[in-house]
Order: C-alpha cells, then structure tokens, then sequence
C-alpha cells in the first residue's frame, strides 16, 4: 500500500486507530474521521486512492456517505469498500448496489482486507 492515500471512516474509535494503524504500517497514507460528515469534507478537499467506510454509522450512515461521494467528481470512481458488522448476503448486496466495489464483514483481517485492495484496484495496485 506503499504511498496510497486512504480515506477511512468509522465511528468506533477503536477500529479507527486498529485500521489507521494497520494502514499505515503498509506504507499507506491514512486520513481518517470518525464520522461520515467530515469525511465527506476531506474528499471535497484531498484527492484519495480508496476510501474505506463503516456502514452503521449514526447521524449519516455508509450508505449515504457513499451516495454522496459518487455525485462527487473527484471521488465519483474511487474505489471503495465496506468495512461493517453487517456480514450476510444481503448486506454485501446492498452495499455492492449503494456504490461500493467490495464489502467485508468485520472483524476483518488485514489479508483479507489486503486481498479486497488488490482486487478492487487491479493491476496498479502491484
């Protein structure tokens, strides 16, 4: 993840440090907020190469974050995954359907989640 800049949202601020930490350890550079609204914000501002977002978030919750971010031109196709307890099928169906590229239930393993960034972005993330 050398070099790649990653929006992160997520509500608990525990997951927030575990994945801004983890991420950071792979070289990415990591701007996380702990609620979707700010970091709406930050991608009017910043330019980032994916975005991972929690979905059960209070106020504005991933579904919605995400909604906002494709009318966005500069987030329109970023890619983007959901990181959420909400692990069943049509959970992953609806986040897929709300603009998401990829889902994964939590917890989430960091090769899992290694594994969903290298799909989602193809051959420049090698």
């Amino acid at each position: 993840l050398k070099g790649l800049k990653v929006l992160l949202v997520d509500d608990s601020l525990e997951t927030l440090e575990a994945f801004h930490a983890l991420l950071e350890l792979e070289g990415a550079q990591v701007h996380a907020e702990s609620n979707a609204q700010q970091a709406l914000a930050a991608a009017k501002q910043e330019d980032f190469d994916l975005i991972l977002s929690d979905i059960g978030m209070p106020t504005m919750d991933g579904y919605e974050f995400i909604a906002a971010l494709r009318k966005l031109p500069r987030t329109a196709a970023v890619p983007a995954i959901a990181l959420t307890g909400f692990g069943r099928a049509p959970d992953a169906a609806k986040a897929l359907d709300a603009g998401f590229d990829a889902h994964l239930g939590k917890p989430v393993s960091l090769p899992d989640l290694l594994g969903a960034i290298a799909r989602i972005r193809g051959p420049k993330s090698e």
